[in-house]
């Protein structure tokens, strides 16, 4: 695990992050912020969702997410996948069932960016781990 100043866990390795998801990521029906180990838990602030059309642009979906479930639902050739924010009980509509669907795990690490010549670091950035990758038809 990383720590703060405070000795407060705020991150870990990306293996840990990624190994703790995978062994739930099938398996999920609660949400994976609640079925994940609960140190782990305790390093994340969310998820990002990122739609990966078929030229390679990527969209950032709405906001953070508080916890993900993720399965799929096709209606009427539709793909729908429920990724659940917060309340919100509606699922995320992928247009083109051919397109990814790439959800990271931030954790409350920041990540230090743009290093300046006399030491002084930015950190404003976000520490995002990939953990799931795949395109709307092959989310079952």
């Amino acid at each position: 695990f990383h720590y703060d100043r405070n000795n407060i866990a705020v991150g870990a390795d990306e293996s840990v992050v990624k190994e703790a998801h995978r062994e739930v990521i099938n398996s999920s029906t609660e949400g994976l912020l609640l079925n994940i180990d609960k140190d782990i838990r305790k390093i994340l602030s969310g998820y990002i969702v990122e739609i990966e059309d078929t030229e390679g642009l990527k969209e950032v979906i709405n906001d953070r997410y508080d916890m993900l479930n993720i399965s799929s639902l096709r209606q009427d050739g539709k793909t729908f996948i429920d990724f659940k924010k917060y309340n919100d009980k509606l699922p995320l509509y992928i247009s083109n069932p051919n397109y990814k669907v790439n959800v990271y795990a931030v954790t409350k690490e920041n990540t230090i960016i743009n290093p300046s010549e006399n030491g002084d670091t930015s950190t404003n950035g976000i520490k995002k781990i990939l953990i799931f990758s795949k395109k709307g038809y092959e989310i079952g």
